[in-house]
């Protein structure tokens, strides 16, 4: 059994060095932060635009950028204007432009303010399958948020993969874990009948809960002239759903067990450049908000004036995934999997509670005698 244990300890860093202040990154004015992305997948594909709060200032505040007009162009000259929507977010069209194996994409965006932007060609390389994913016991440590600096031990699965990397070419993966973890539990809206005298419950509500297991961008990379297979990968870890319930009104909640999608991302090498950097500057948060220490790389510029800063990247990306259920019960070693072809139905968000599905569970779940 494979042990992967993170400790969160408390570190307090106390220095008289004298501070260093990066020319280009302490100013006074906000920066254009881009994150955008083309796939092989069907569209829509979508780029969030944003201004990042001056490094120096007080306050870390995120601003939509609104407004603008952002396209996506490829090599043979087709053109896409993606659509604003909420939050600095603009989608291409469902029916539009869909990233094709072998071509390339570049990004071109123009501001109210007339300022504009341009990335460079990207080719969309193909991407391997994942030839296996699979779990084994497993446990995360961690610092308890009571104060009392405990540590706590949760126990779950550690989700590993295999992946062979396709011949003949340099490759530079991303991988990305995502679970839909499963419970259910009787519920009893008038109270619970005394024993012997117990009656069923009324009904059963169902609950879920969607995340994204990785923690920081888990990167892989490799030549042509060493292709060295990628065998257990550690990808992510996923733990029973913590819960709490009313005694007297509810049974226990019954895990279920958890839906895993392993997601194998093949970008090109500045890109690939890119995350890295993120994974060693980043506070572990996945995203360039957070107040950056130093100058990150970008393969975005400013066509309009080439003094302009900007942060963030516009990528293609080929994408194959690999689905599987897991179901395990706390205390044991024996973990039942179930390998599915695809998740075909859309998975509600995050701390759903459908008390509507009284008469059977929504049409996505999967009880443990499934699997």
């Amino acid at each position: 059994m494979k042990l992967v244990l993170f400790i969160l300890p408390l570190i307090i860093l106390i220095s008289c060095e004298e501070l260093y202040n990066d020319p280009p990154i302490n100013t006074t004015n906000s920066v254009v932060v881009v994150e955008g992305v083309i796939t092989d997948t069907l569209p829509p594909y979508r780029v969030r635009l944003s201004y990042s709060a001056a490094y120096n200032s007080p306050y870390q505040i995120i601003i939509p950028i609104s407004g603008a007009q952002v396209s996506i162009i490829d090599n043979l000259g087709s053109i896409e204007l993606l659509k604003q929507g909420n939050n600095g977010i603009y989608s291409s069209s469902k029916t539009g432009m869909r990233g094709i194996i072998g071509r390339s994409y570049k990004l071109k965006i123009i501001l109210k303010d007339k300022t504009s932007f341009e990335s460079d060609f990207l080719a969309l390389y193909p991407s391997p399958s994942i030839d296996s994913l699979y779990a084994e016991i497993g446990q995360v440590q961690s610092i308890s948020t009571d104060g009392l600096n405990k540590i706590v031990t949760n126990y779950g699965l550690n989700l590993y993969v295999n992946v062979n990397p396709l011949s003949g070419q340099d490759y530079y993966y991303k991988f990305k874990t995502f679970s839909i973890q499963l419970i259910h539990q009787g519920i009893y809206p008038q109270g619970k009948a005394p024993l012997p005298d117990g009656l069923p419950p009324q009904y059963t509500r169902y609950k879920w809960n969607t995340s994204d297991l990785n923690i920081q961008k888990n990167l892989k990379a490799g030549t042509a002239t060493n292709i060295i297979p990628i065998k257990g990968l550690f990808v992510g870890f996923v733990s029973g759903i913590d819960y709490t319930y009313n005694s007297d009104t509810t049974d226990m909640p019954v895990n279920d067990g958890a839906i895993i999608t392993a997601e194998l991302q093949s970008v090109p090498s500045e890109i690939y450049q890119i995350f890295t950097q993120e994974n060693n500057q980043s506070n572990q948060t996945d995203s360039l908000f957070d107040p950056i220490p130093t100058q990150l790389s970008t393969n975005i510029k400013c066509t309009s004036n080439s003094l302009t800063k900007v942060f963030g990247y516009f990528t293609t990306m080929s994408v194959t995934k690999k689905y599987k259920c897991f179901y395990w019960a706390d205390g044991t070693t024996k973990i039942d999997a179930k390998s599915l072809d695809s998740i075909p139905y859309n998975i509600p968000s995050t701390g759903n509670i459908l008390d509507t599905f009284k008469n059977g569970p929504p049409s996505f779940w999967i009880f443990p005698k499934q699997y």
